[in-house]
């Protein structure tokens, strides 16, 4: 059953695994591990933005830098920098969010996937969400 914090944050939390599910669907070798790896370095990201402070260089193999692109381009959705069109061309409302939320967010799912990990083994959390997220 959600919490508070999950059930306000719902529409983004979604958003941020579909990215997530998106790069396990396209590559099955994909592990927890790379997902913690690439959720930390988001982290780092915004944390920098929050701060104003320069990016990080951040150091990530090619499929940690398809996740990483893949989760902030549902992050830059729900933070209004950029328009998601349906099917006809019309513009889709998300939940737009402060650079302080999607940090919260993206905690909130690191956190998911330490436990479903610890539970499930290497893909425990990547064999969850998949039967979750369509």
């Amino acid at each position: 059953m959600p919490n508070e914090f999950e059930e306000k944050y719902m529409g983004v939390l979604q958003n941020i695994e579909f990215g997530i599910v998106k790069i396990f669907r396209q590559n099955s070798e994909l592990m927890d591990w790379d997902v913690l790896q690439t959720l930390d370095a988001l982290i780092k990201k915004y944390k920098a933005e929050a701060a104003s402070r320069p990016e990080p260089v951040l150091a990530l193999n090619e499929q940690r830098q398809n996740l990483f692109d893949s989760v902030k381009a549902m992050c830059d959705l729900n933070l209004g920098r950029a328009k998601l069109l349906d099917r006809k061309g019309f513009p889709v409302t998300l939940t737009v969010v402060n650079v302080d939320e999607i940090i919260q967010c993206l905690k909130r799912i690191h956190r998911s996937v330490e436990f479903w990990n610890k539970k499930n083994g290497r893909q425990g959390y990547l064999n969850f969400i998949i039967e979750h997220v369509h």
